[in-house]
């Protein structure tokens, strides 16, 4: 098996498009970039939150804007104070 046949049968399996005979794309694709990146933003819950007032636990989020809020309800009222839509990039610090 040729390297290209094998390249185009790694970058499938890893779940990219093999978008040239070289398998560039693929390559630089999985090397610097989480791809699984935008998977695993979730949107918070901020319905549950009517009363726009939080409890003092502390269950730490990091938000898309790179700022760890203290639980997700302070992201929620951070998002509805500066009419914003930061999601939740992870659970824990940043």
């Amino acid at each position: 098996m040729d390297l290209n046949v094998w390249l185009r049968n790694w970058c499938r399996k890893q779940g990219f498009k093999f978008l040239d005979h070289w398998g560039m794309f693929c390559v630089l694709a999985v090397h610097p970039i989480n791809a699984n990146y935008e998977e695993s933003i979730k949107t918070p819950n901020c319905a549950q939150y009517h009363t726009r007032a939080c409890s003092r636990i502390r269950d730490p989020v990091c938000g898309t804007n790179e700022i760890t809020f203290p639980n997700e309800c302070m992201l929620c009222l951070h998002n509805w104070e500066y009419s914003q839509n930061v999601k939740i990039r992870k659970n824990g610090n940043c």
